[in-house]
């Protein structure tokens, strides 16, 4: 059944961002980054300079594009960050316009910052952070409109929320995540798996099982494209 992204729009980015992230300096060695990322199996970290302003994003795959360069050793994670004009998230805007842009880009985490200090990081808005504000925003629609299951979906949404079970005979079973990507419809974002009453945060090598209750996000419109491609059942349907 699809889910309205309206429901997303009284929640700020400030009730579900993660505070506190690990910022890195735009001087860091390359060998101490590979050792951040291996202790806190984060996949990207907000870059800042000595000063603590927000200067770029620096991710695995930037590391890992870097790690046989004759130069390893020297190189400094400024040397490799996406830095100049990012994409970030205001601590006071709706979730709901966060989460399209990240739909649209296609990234997995959003450095979060005040209005009146736009280069101070204050936060981070990750995928994870996503499924925690919408399991927050159903429960209080919930309990606000009973009836809620039974309205129908505005339809000037573009993006919705989509709950799909995988049936054992789907042709995704068994493939992994970075597998089945290129069959996505455009902009569609797979935000959760639930197996067997647990919640999992889907990376690349997150192989789909039968029975998987998949969350996605993407445009009301490609919904049968997707299910075309990845063989799903939504759920509620026979």
């Amino acid at each position: 059944r699809g889910r309205d992204l309206d429901v997303m729009q009284n929640l700020e980015v400030k009730e579900a961002m993660t505070v506190d992230p690990y910022l890195v300096q735009e001087d860091m060695l390359l060998s101490e980054l590979g050792q951040l990322l291996q202790r806190t199996h984060h996949h990207s970290f907000p870059v800042v300079d000595k000063k603590l302003n927000l200067v770029g994003m620096v991710s695995l795959r930037d590391y890992e594009r870097a790690a046989n360069a004759p130069n390893f050793d020297a190189l400094r994670v400024g040397d490799i960050a996406t830095l100049g004009r990012l994409m970030i998230a205001y601590a006071d805007e709706p979730l709901s316009e966060v989460i399209q842009r990240l739909a649209v880009r296609g990234i997995n985490k959003m450095p979060v910052v005040a209005r009146n200090a736009p280069k101070r990081v204050i936060g981070v808005i990750r995928r994870r952070d996503i499924v925690k504000a919408y399991n927050i925003a159903l429960a209080r629609r919930k309990n606000d409109e009973p009836d809620v299951e039974k309205q129908p979906v505005s339809p000037n949404s573009q993006m919705v929320f989509l709950d799909v079970e995988i049936m054992p005979n789907s042709k995704i079973i068994h493939k992994t995540v970075a597998e089945i990507a290129p069959e996505l419809p455009y902009e569609c974002v797979l935000v959760s798996v639930r197996r067997q009453g647990v919640l999992l945060v889907p990376h690349g090598d997150t192989v789909i099982l039968p029975n998987d209750m998949l969350n996605v996000f993407l445009r009301r419109t490609d919904e049968e494209q997707l299910r075309a491609c990845l063989g799903m059942v939504e759920n509620g349907e026979e």
